[in-house]
């Protein structure tokens, strides 16, 4: 509460300031140039049964759940490290089936700590697989960046989670959720991209699932870079930081969260809060935060999702009561993101973000046909669930069944 107190008097403070600096930040030039993370990696095993960073009671409760440490580098953008969270195999339950590589939502404290819920779900029932929840770089325990680097591009993520993947010595199904999903569609793009080191060589990746994914309209259109440094240059100066001040305060994440992310605002509970408000702490985390808002991930995956042949998974919550796109939205560009409606939105304190809304779709039926439409050669299951926006939340034990069945297709798939 005190900290809150102190980033709502920071805030208020610089209010009158607010519009000079937004003036002088766009004034300023900027060059916005991705630096790759690829190249040697490493992963050892921090702790059997500890906690994971920031003490959360949730994350390793179960002494089956370990937290590794993983490092990725290259010559040019040098080392960095992240944890993973991983919920072992049960070896005697039956053949094994190919590891899951889940990659969290990115938002203001919202790392591979929010899939607590989800690998203690797992760790409760006989599973032929194992469960492996990562940081990307930038947020948990990861390597953060200065806010003087450019912004951080779903292909770096990628690259960093690629590398995990083949550490791992076996296919791996990766699973992306929500905003993050673009990533995962990254990962696939790196190998088709790869040459195989021999003719019997396995791909690192046996499966791909999409959890709460975009509408496909909202990966359909290039984000141009001079669009991005519009934003950027104002999320990373002082008037975003000051941003990130106040959207990290436990009032205003609990406001965004019950109108944005959860159909059930009853969820957005005390351990949630917990959850965003210790990860938000870490002020170095609005890079890769403000690295998403900007829309680096605003891509046309259409081309990729034409020529994608990998089983595929895409799993879309049913229940549209959080935030929604209208009919008025019709043939209106999708992305609508600008310095000013950022402005607006963070002066109505933490109310409805149309925006989440016009990204996820109103109509979930319709987005699951567009997405199997959209890749005629691979093997597309598609299934509604409950929840809406943070699946590994809301509905952990579902969404652990449904990964755990999926994974014994998978194997067969494949053998």
């Amino acid at each position: 509460m005190a900290q809150e107190n102190k980033d709502s008097r920071a805030v208020l403070c610089f209010l009158p300031t607010m519009l000079m600096l937004w003036v002088c930040v766009c004034l300023a030039a900027s060059g916005c140039q991705a630096a790759a993370l690829t190249g040697r990696f490493s992963s050892a095993l921090a702790c059997a049964d500890g906690g994971p960073h920031r003490g959360s009671s949730r994350m390793c409760a179960s002494a089956a759940i370990q937290v590794r440490t993983a490092t990725v580098g290259s010559a040019t953008a040098g080392t960095a490290t992240f944890s993973v969270a991983v919920a072992p195999a049960t070896s005697d339950v039956g053949p094994p089936t190919p590891p899951i590589l889940v990659i969290p939502p990115i938002g203001v404290g919202i790392d591979r700590t929010i899939c607590g819920p989800l690998l203690e779900a797992w760790t409760r029932e006989p599973r032929t697989s194992a469960l492996h929840c990562a940081d990307v770089i930038g947020m948990g325990d990861s390597t953060k960046r200065p806010m003087s680097a450019p912004p951080l591009r779903p292909r770096e993520w990628a690259e960093q989670l690629m590398g995990y993947a083949k550490s791992l010595g076996q296919p791996v199904i990766v699973v992306g959720q929500s905003n993050l999903c673009t990533v995962a569609l990254e990962m696939v793009a790196l190998q088709n991209e790869s040459q195989p080191e021999s003719a019997d060589a396995q791909p690192t990746l046996a499966a791909l699932v999409l959890v709460g994914p975009p509408a496909i309209e909202a990966i359909s259109a290039q984000k141009s870079d001079e669009e991005i440094n519009k934003v950027w240059r104002v999320v990373s100066s002082p008037l975003g930081a000051l941003l990130f001040r106040f959207a990290r305060r436990r009032r205003f994440l609990e406001s965004f969260s019950k109108k944005n992310l959860f159909a059930d605002p009853s969820q957005v509970d005390g351990d949630y809060l917990d959850i965003c408000t210790r990860g938000a702490q870490e002020t170095a985390t609005r890079h890769a935060v403000f690295s998403f808002v900007s829309g680096t991930w605003r891509n046309d995956y259409r081309p990729l999702l034409a020529q994608l042949e990998l089983p595929v998974l895409v799993v879309s919550g049913r229940d549209v009561k959080a935030s929604g796109g209208t009919s008025q939205d019709k043939g209106k560009r999708v992305d609508r993101t600008s310095t000013l409606n950022l402005l607006k939105w963070f002066g109505k304190r933490g109310g409805r973000f149309e925006q989440v809304g016009r990204d996820l779709g109103a109509d979930p039926t319709k987005k699951l046909d567009e997405w199997a439409s959209a890749m005629p050669n691979a093997r597309v299951e598609t299934r509604l669930t409950s929840g809406w926006n943070v699946l590994v939340y809301e509905i952990p034990v579902e969404l652990s069944r449904l990964l755990d069945a999926y994974a014994y297709k998978v194997k067969q798939f494949c053998e």
